[in-house]
């Protein structure tokens, strides 16, 4: 298993796509120190971070083609999952 720190943001957003992420991937998040910890395989973060990149595909930009807030906080997400 990999440890990754993540920010309160990003665990907030984790936290709001849990019920949409696939089932098929497995991690467990935990507080070390007051800061959340994400752990998962290899496996499973690339799925997580397939997964990141299509969300931030359909609703990251805004009109402009700029990053909206959610969108910079899925392109965290996904820098940080890769392996």
């Amino acid at each position: 298993m990999k440890k990754n720190q993540i920010k309160t943001e990003e665990l907030s957003l984790i936290e709001i796509y849990k019920n949409i992420i696939p089932s098929n991937i497995i991690y467990s998040i935990k507080f070390e120190n007051s800061k959340p910890a994400i752990f998962i395989s290899e496996d499973s973060a690339d799925l997580l971070r397939d997964f990141f990149i299509a969300r931030q595909q359909e609703i990251g930009f805004n009109i402009n083609y700029e990053l909206t807030k959610e969108g910079k906080i899925l392109e965290h997400l996904i820098d940080k999952f890769y392996c």
